[in-house]
């Protein structure tokens, strides 16, 4: 599962965020993810990850690289990669021969491979910024799970030798309903699910009759997989 705790370890250069350092073309990056700089690129550059810069705040998604494909915007899939989603920059950094970062702006989703099952992504865009958001459930609408991130300054007082030294990535999760191109923001207790948040009386109903917390996975997938099950009755 994702996890949504906070990282603040010294990490190496391979999964790295920040300063990148562009790519030149023909440099073999296209290659290694086995496809051709038209199929990879979608009016998108792909940047190499500046192996002499380090950082002491991670924004990555998860600790550790993750095996899973890459899904382009022009449907072409990378073979079984290492992986991981940066949360600020707005890219996925692949982890291979040539270290690479491809924005979100290229891709449609990916697939990431953990234990014995295979989470889904998708790059969906709210307020002109791109995430990568997980799918939850794929029914009459996708119920899709957002980590979004900020930076928060250090606070450290030097004459009261308080606070904190060092910047902080703060995570937030979000859930979403997505239906077509709509993307609607859930509330957290589906009782807040009303006319005026979506138009399916359906949904509208069933949010009066079952009353659920909505602030987990686990709460949020079981509420939907109920009514998503109730309507095929």
């Amino acid at each position: 599962m994702l996890r949504t705790k906070i990282t603040l370890i010294l990490i190496s250069a391979s999964f790295l965020t920040g300063h990148l350092a562009i790519a030149q073309i023909g440099t073999g990056m296209e290659n290694s993810l086995g496809l051709s700089e038209g199929n990879l690129r979608f009016g998108q550059g792909m940047k190499a990850i500046d192996p002499k810069k380090t950082f002491l705040v991670s924004s990555l998604l998860y600790d550790t690289a993750q095996e899973g494909i890459l899904i382009f915007r022009n449907k072409k899939e990378s073979p079984s990669v290492n992986l991981n989603i940066d949360l600020l920059s707005e890219h996925v950094f692949v982890f291979s021969t040539n270290d690479i970062s491809i924005p979100l702006e290229s891709l449609t989703g990916c697939k990431i491979f953990h234990l014995e099952s295979v989470i889904n992504f998708e790059v969906i865009v709210v307020a002109g910024k791109y995430y990568m958001a997980e799918i939850l459930i794929d029914d009459k609408y996708k119920i899709a799970k957002i980590v979004r991130a900020t930076i928060r300054k250090p606070t450290y007082n030097r004459a009261l030798d308080q606070g904190s030294k060092e910047p902080k990535v703060i995570r937030n999760v979000k859930y979403c309903l997505i239906d077509n191109d709509a993307i609607i923001s859930l509330p957290n207790k589906s009782k807040k699910i009303n006319k005026d948040l979506v138009s399916d009386r359906q949904l509208i109903n069933f949010s009066k009759m079952k009353k659920s917390s909505l602030k987990t996975d686990q709460e949020v997938t079981d509420f939907f997989t109920d009514f998503f099950n109730s309507i095929k009755k």
